[in-house]
């Protein structure tokens, strides 16, 4: 990931962010994180985010 902030780039990997490049980064899965309501309303069709 690229810290929008500060422009560093980091990998998050069991539970801690580990100093990357962006070499290190691509190719690599996006991951999204979201609020358990969000991921129940979109489990569940009531998408607003559409």
């Amino acid at each position: 990931m690229k810290d929008v902030i500060s422009g560093k780039y980091l990998i998050y990997y069991k539970g801690e962010f580990i100093d990357a490049s962006q070499a290190d980064c691509e190719g690599l899965e996006k991951a999204s994180v979201s609020d358990e309501n969000h991921i129940l309303d979109r489990l569940m069709g009531d998408n607003i985010l559409n």
